[in-house]
């Protein structure tokens, strides 16, 4: 009894969500608030090859996706931490990886104090 009146509720959730949504949903078993893992962890590995800065042209080359969806998962990501987007000068966003930032600093300072004469 329980599960026909569960059913109408299932058939929306599922069915008339956009269909971006459901594709990036059932591509991660998840709800359209989260990225499959392994996306995310291509981005966040693209990005400290990049110097801890990406575009989204960087992540459509990179991951072979379209722009909307490139997009998307970056505007998912940036919650302000981890992850900032800045407008450049020239208009174009610029998604900042803060804590690659951090890492790349930190290795950069010690390999300075390891060149250090004592």
């Amino acid at each position: 009894m329980m599960f026909w009146m569960i059913l109408p509720i299932l058939f929306i959730f599922f069915f008339l969500r956009d269909p971006a949504e459901r594709s990036v949903a059932q591509h991660s078993g998840a709800g359209h608030d989260s990225l499959p893992k392994n996306e995310e962890a291509r981005i966040f590995r693209l990005a400290q090859k990049r110097g801890a800065v990406l575009t989204v042209s960087d992540v459509i080359v990179e991951l072979e996706l379209g722009a909307e969806e490139a997009e998307r998962l970056l505007d998912r990501m940036t919650d302000g931490l981890r992850v900032r987007m800045e407008m450049g000068s020239s208009g174009l966003a610029r998604y900042v990886f803060t804590e690659l930032l951090r890492t790349t600093d930190r290795e950069n300072n010690e390999d300075v104090n390891n060149n250090l004469p004592m």
